[in-house]
């Protein structure tokens, strides 16, 4: 049986905006409250910082750029990005911003991510970010590792928010220091797929032959061992009935 944990704490970290002093637009996100007496959540920040400049130097990789750490209060800044997140309610679009096209945008910086040897562990609509060009930028890697490295979990792990009821998987919400595969991903790929097929989400769904509703469902297995393997294995899916965009 799974034991999932619902408690609502008071916030241990915030995120801020502001500018550099060369006026450029940065994010600062900041251990704040009970959290400054929690080193784990310190070790988080210089962990999120570290792989996201690996990814950083990673071909089709769209993810913020950092801009520098602080240890007091331990912080994490980085440079803005611009861009609308794909949880931002919008009114219904033309065919022309087809969930499809989205969808595989959004499949391929995962894929990126992936086979850069990282699993995002959180990803939802609101970490989804639309830029200006077109290009899907993933954003908070708080909770991220790397791919397939079991680890132990620092004190306190367990009671905070790892992955999104929703989105994330059983195995994220029962046992997070176990659940590095790439297959955490995919089941929130596959509930992301599910949300955009929403009308009232805005995005266009072009009607065609061959529904994604098996897709869906491979996507979203309990089993882990019966998901897609990774991002790329699950756009070739999607591709083989969407086509390619």
């Amino acid at each position: 049986m799974i034991r999932l944990r619902s408690r609502r704490r008071p916030p241990t970290t915030q995120v801020v905006w502001g500018r550099d002093q060369n006026g450029s637009d940065v994010v600062v996100k900041t251990v704040v409250g009970e959290g400054e007496t929690r080193p784990d959540l310190a070790e988080r920040l210089r962990q999120e910082a570290s792989l996201l400049r690996l990814l950083e130097k990673r071909a089709g990789a769209v993810v913020p750029r950092v801009h520098s750490t602080l240890e007091d209060p331990p912080s994490l800044v980085l440079h803005k990005v611009a861009g609308s997140p794909l949880a931002v309610e919008r009114e219904p679009s033309p065919t022309s911003v087809t969930a499809w096209s989205v969808l595989l945008r959004v499949l391929r910086a995962v894929e990126a991510i992936h086979d850069a040897g990282v699993v995002h562990r959180d990803l939802k609509p609101s970490n989804l970010l639309l830029t200006p060009d077109h290009r899907i930028c993933v954003l908070d890697f708080g909770v991220a590792c790397l791919r397939d490295a079991p680890r132990s979990m620092p004190d306190g792990w367990r009671e905070v928010e790892c992955g999104t009821p929703g989105f994330a998987p059983p195995e994220l919400l029962s046992d997070p220091a176990k659940a590095t595969s790439a297959r955490v991903d995919v089941f929130a790929l596959g509930r992301l797929m599910e949300w955009m097929w929403n009308a009232s989400n805005g995005f266009a769904v072009d009607e065609r032959p061959g529904a994604p509703r098996a897709v869906f469902d491979q996507a979203t297995a309990f089993d882990p061992e019966h998901r897609f393997a990774d991002a790329g294995v699950l756009r070739r899916a999607v591709e083989a009935v969407a086509g390619p965009r």
